[in-house]
C-alpha cells in the first residue's frame, strides 16, 4: 500500500498524542526529543537551491530557524534507539530527500515545513508533560520556531491548484504485494506518483501518447471492474474510453522501445493484469476500501494528466478530418489535411480528462465505507490497520414509522 510524507509525519504525531493520554510513560520524553531532532533532518532535505527559495524569502528564513532549533535538540540527544517514531521519521527524511530536487517549488517545500512544525509543536508538548521539571532552552526554542511557522502558514498559504509534494504517494513495488487487489493499488499508486512528479518537475518530459493510451486503457478497465464489483452505475469507464480514443487520433512520432519498456506502460500493464487476477465477486468491506483507494489514485492521475496536455502543444499532430477540430480548422477538415495541434486543439482532450477525473472521484465517493470514513483522510494500512466496520453499520437503516393519527 502507498503512503506519503504527510501520512508518515501524521502517524508520528499520533504517537505523541497517545503518549499524553497515558498517566505514566517514562520513555515519552526521550521519544519526543528524538522526534524533534529528526524533524531537523527532514527539513535539511529542503536546502536544495531554487530561485524562489532564497534566504531572503520569509518562508525560507522560518524554515531555517526551525531546522536550526531542531538540530540543537538533536545535538543533545542520546544515541537513538529503535522505535516506531524513529522508523517513521527516518522514512519521512528519506522520502523528502528523494522527492525534493532543484525543480521542487518553494510552495511544496513550505507545505512540508508547515506539517513538520505541527509535529514539533506536539512533541514539545509531550516533552513538557513528561520531561524534567527544569525547562530545556533548546526545546523551548524549537517550540517557539514551530509556533512561528504555524502562524506564518496562515498568512502565507501555498496557493497552488495541484496536490502538494507532501501528499504525493510513495508507492511500494507491486511485485512485493501478494493480494491481487493490493497489487493493483500499488501499480496505480506508482502511476499516480510518476505523473505527479512530472508535474512538479519542469525538467521531466511529458507523457508520450502511447503511454497515455496505455494508462487510459488500464484506467478504463479499472473503472469498469470497480463499478461492476459493487453494482454501482457509473460513466467513468466510458469517460476513460473517450480519453483513449482521442489519444489514438493524435500522433507524436514516437514508438515504444521493445527492449526497454517505459515505467508508465509497465505499471499500466501490471494494473490491468492484477485486476484480471482478482475474482469478480461481491467485495468485502476491506475490498471496497481498496477499490476506493484505487479509484482515488486514478482520479489524481487524471488531474496530473491535465497538466501534461499544454506541454503537448506544438509537439503532436493529427488529421483534421479525424480529430474533433474547432471551427478555425474547417478548411483543413474539408481538405483532409494534417495539422500540428496547439493549445486550442487540445482543449477537448483536457476537458475529457477533467470529465474522467470527476466521474472517477464520484465513483470513489460511492465506494466509501458505510460508516462514513473517507479513504482520503483514513490512515493507510501500512501505518495503522483499519478495523473492520461493525455489521450494524453495513445494514441499511430503515426509516422510523410515522405516528398514527
Amino acid at each position: 500500500m502507498s503512503t506519503s510524507i504527510r501520512d508518515l509525519l501524521g502517524e508520528a504525531g499520533r504517537l505523541q498524542s497517545q503518549h499524553r493520554r497515558t498517566r505514566a510513560n517514562p520513555a515519552a520524553a526521550g521519544d519526543a526529543r528524538l522526534v524533534i531532532g529528526a524533524a531537523g533532518t527532514v527539513l535539511s532535505k529542503l536546502e536544495v537551491w531554487r530561485p524562489d527559495w532564497t534566504h531572503k524569502d520569509e518562508r525560507r528564513q522560518l524554515t531555517d530557524q526551525l531546522r536550526e532549533a531542531c538540530a540543537a535538540v538533536h545535538a543533545g540527544n542520546h544515541p537513538p534507539r529503535s522505535s516506531r517514531s524513529h522508523l517513521l521519521m527516518a522514512a519521512a527524511a528519506d522520502a523528502a530527500g528523494v522527492l525534493c530536487g532543484p525543480a521542487v517549488t518553494a510552495a511544496d517545500r513550505w507545505d512540508i515545513t508547515v506539517v513538520v512544525a505541527d509535529l514539533v509543536r506536539r512533541s514539545t508538548t509531550t516533552y513538557q508533560v513528561y520531561g524534567p521539571a527544569i525547562p530545556d532552552p533548546a526545546i523551548a526554542a524549537a517550540r517557539t520556531a514551530a509556533i512561528n511557522v504555524a502562524r506564518a502558514g496562515l498568512r502565507l498559504p501555498s496557493q497552488q491548484l495541484r496536490r502538494s509534494l507532501v501528499d504525493l504517494p510513495i508507492p511500494s513495488p507491486p511485485r512485493l504485494v501478494d493480494h491481487p487487489l493490493e497489487r493493483a493499488v500499488a501499480a496505480a499508486a506508482e502511476i499516480d506518483y510518476l505523473l505527479a512528479r512530472t508535474v512538479t518537475d519542469d525538467t521531466r518530459e511529458f507523457a508520450s501518447l502511447y503511454e497515455l493510451r496505455a494508462i487510459a486503457r488500464a484506467f478504463e478497465h479499472t473503472a469498469q471492474r470497480a463499478a461492476a464489483a459493487v453494482g454501482v452505475p457509473s460513466n467513468s469507464g466510458a469517460a476513460w474510453g473517450n480519453v483513449r480514443v482521442l489519444a489514438r487520433l493524435l500522433h507524436d512520432g514516437q514508438r515504444p522501445a521493445i527492449d526497454a519498456p517505459e515505467t508508465l506502460v509497465r505499471s499500466a500493464a501490471q494494473l490491468h493484469h492484477a485486476l484480471d487476477q482478482h475474482p469478480e465477486a461481491e467485495p468485502a468491506a476491506s475490498d471496497r476500501l481498496l477499490y476506493a483507494e484505487l479509484l482515488w489514485h486514478v482520479a489524481n492521475s487524471a488531474d496530473s494528466l491535465t497538466f501534461h496536455v499544454p506541454r503537448m502543444a506544438g509537439r503532436v499532430y493529427a488529421r483534421a478530418d479525424q480529430y474533433p477540430v474547432p471551427e478555425a480548422r474547417v478548411e483543413q477538415h474539408l481538405h483532409r489535411q494534417s495539422f500540428i495541434a496547439d493549445i486550442t486543439d487540445l482543449a477537448i482532450l483536457k476537458y475529457t480528462l477533467r470529465t474522467a477525473e470527476r466521474s472517477t472521484a464520484t465513483l470513489a465517493d460511492l465506494l466509501t465505507d458505510p460508516t462514513g470514513m473517507d479513504p482520503r483522510t483514513a490512515p493507510y494500512p501500512l501505518t495503522d490497520a483499519l478495523p473492520p466496520p461493525p455489521l450494524a453499520a453495513m445494514t441499511p437503516s430503515t426509516p422510523a414509522p410515522a405516528p398514527t393519527p
